[in-house]
């Protein structure tokens, strides 16, 4: 079925992507026409988590760019950022990913299922890591339960430093946090992330 079709292109986008993560003059590639990034692509066909932060961090900066496909006929919305992308046409947990742990697809998302999910330790919502990346974008910068998952995403951080004696943020976490330390709008003072400041710190 249409599930089946899906998984099989997104593990082999997967695999032809992995290698383009470690080089990063790679993910500046856009095709033959118009721009469309490597982060572009992982976004539309649901890539592994781990190679879609590979790309974010080799080219943290693609996660503001929106593809242009020059008028080309397409179902992928032209002029968006790769989480436009990734929102309009993929998902944070594919059904064939949560199968494989053997999880009630309908149970809620707990930070132990997600990161048995990607075999990861405080891993994010494929979303929300894009989001990390570029998080000065409405309507997405507006969403408070998005924002509070990123706030304990960097709570967890700090305390795994602790632990582990090396206070380093993950590349994600420390521009999502330099941003809601820095973000002011001047057309708005009560628009502004000090809440979240305050129950980080």
């Amino acid at each position: 079925g249409i599930t089946r079709l899906y998984q099989t292109m997104s593990e082999c986008i997967n695999t032809l992507l992995q290698p383009v993560a470690q080089k990063p003059s790679l993910c500046l590639e856009s095709g033959s026409v118009g721009l469309l990034l490597p982060i572009h692509i992982a976004a539309i066909f649901t890539v592994s988590y781990e190679t879609l932060r590979s790309l974010l961090e080799a080219y943290p900066d693609a996660a503001s760019i929106k593809c242009d496909l020059k008028n080309i006929r397409t179902f992928i919305p032209d002029h968006s950022i790769p989480l436009e992308l990734h929102d309009r046409l993929s998902t944070d947990f594919p059904k064939w990913e949560i199968q494989r742990i053997d999880t009630d697809p309908n149970s809620e998302m707990t930070q132990d299922i997600l990161d048995t999910t990607y075999g990861t330790k405080n891993g994010m919502r494929r979303s929300d890591l894009m989001y990390a990346f570029f998080p000065d974008v409405l309507p997405f910068r507006k969403e408070a339960n998005r924002i509070r998952r990123l706030e304990q995403r960097i709570r967890n951080e700090v305390l795994n430093c602790e632990a582990d004696g090396k206070f380093v943020l993950s590349a994600a976490g420390e521009i999502f946090w330099i941003w809601l330390c820095e973000f002011e709008n001047a057309m708005d003072d009560s628009d502004n992330y000090v809440g979240s400041v305050k129950r980080i710190i």
